[in-house]
Formats: C-alpha cells, structure tokens, sequence
C-alpha cells in the first residue's frame, strides 16, 4: 500500500533531523571545482531554456524555465518585488485562480512527477505556450536582479515582436527597436519565427564587438553579458 504525502514528508523530516552532517570527501587531485551562486544559477537556467527554445527543444526549455521560476519566485517575495504570473493573477477573476495555477503547471508537474499517473500521454501539449513561461522567467530575472543577458533580451523581443497585441500602448515604444531587429518573429511559422530568432543570436555572437560599439553605456549596463 502506498503511503500518503503528507505521512512520507513527514518520515523525510524525521530522518532529516536525525541524520548526522555529511563530511565532505576530499577533493581529487585535478578535480574542477566551481563557485555558484543563486544567480549565475537562474543565469545558466534561463539563457539554457532560451536557446533550448530556439533550437527547438521545447520541453527542456520549459522545464528549465519552472525550475528558475520556482527559485525566483522566492527571491522575489524576500525583496518584495511582485512576479510576472503574480500581475497576471491580477487581471484574473478570483474564482479562476487556482484552476488558472494547476493549467500553468499542469505539465511541468507531468515532466517531474510520475507517481500518480504514470501511464498519462499528453496528447495537447502546445510548444508555444512555453513562451509563457519562458517570459515570465526573464521578467522576473530582470525584476530582481536589475539586469538581462542578451540571450534573455533577445527573447523578449521575440516575444513581443510575436505577440504585439498583449503590450499596453505606452510600452510599445519601449520595445519597439527590440522588435524591429527581430522582424521575422511574427511569422505565421512558428518554428519559421524560431530560426530567424537563432540565426539572429548567432549573428550577435559573431559580431559582437560591433553589437557593444553601437550600445550606449546606459544601455550596456543593463545588460551582465555586454561590459
């Protein structure tokens, strides 16, 4: 018979509060060790999920987008900084909330989780819907770090230049010389939209000396990637 939840979190705590510090094994001779932060973490996440989007992994991409929201949504309650899904939520009626949540994450839970339907296939997953997500993940980066990579910009423009009916009027211009670079986004082809977007970064890679010199420093110091 299977356990419940709660009494299986609860045999974690105790064993948890039982088990004695790990002593850490001593480090191989030559063995690579790394520094990681918080936000280098959700950084790699991110810029991850952003060119895991654009070569067409579109389920890696999602999962590593909830995995930095998660996280991130942490971070932003202890700066008390509102999320991206939060304002979302505003807009919502309060009934439709919760079921709101649940369709959010109803796959990424499918992608972690296998213990209560492991025979389900999904058979309406929608690759562009993880643009929701992904979007939410570079708002909230740039909400409580105050800075973007040019991969996370990048999408954004994609994003929008996409969708260019979800922006209010007064941010339109905000964005509007992000989108003109990316022209190519709103093309009826979804995946079409994505190879221009990766060709696009590409060519930011490969010129990219070129890119900073016609950057401000003003903007430049909004970005980690560009110093």
């Amino acid at each position: 018979m299977r356990r419940s939840r709660s009494r299986t979190s609860l045999c974690r705590k105790r064993l948890l509060a039982d088990e004695k510090p790990i002593e850490r094994l001593p480090p191989k001779e030559g063995e690579l060790y790394w520094q990681v932060d918080r936000q280098g973490m959700l950084r790699a996440e991110i810029d991850g999920a952003v060119d895991a989007f654009f070569e067409g992994n579109n389920i890696a991409a999602r999962v590593l987008a909830w995995a930095a929201l998660d996280v991130l949504r942490s971070l932003a309650e202890r700066q008390k900084v509102e999320t991206f899904h939060a304002r979302l939520e505003d807009c919502i009626l309060e009934e439709y909330v919760l079921s709101w949540r649940r369709l959010l994450r109803s796959d990424y839970t499918y992608f972690k989780h296998a213990d209560r339907d492991p025979d389900r296939v999904i058979d309406d997953y929608r690759p562009e819907a993880t643009a929701y997500n992904l979007v939410g993940a570079v708002a909230d980066y740039g909400s409580v770090f105050k800075k973007q990579t040019l991969r996370m910009a990048t999408f954004q423009a994609w994003f929008f230049g996409r969708f260019p009916n979800l922006l209010k009027p007064e941010w339109l211009p905000s964005f509007s010389a992000a989108i003109e670079a990316l022209p190519s986004s709103n093309h009826a082809d979804f995946h079409r939209s994505l190879e221009c977007a990766r060709d696009k970064l590409r060519e930011f890679a490969s010129k990219r000396e070129a890119v900073i010199s016609q950057l401000s420093p003003e903007i430049r110091s909004k970005f980690e990637d560009l110093a």
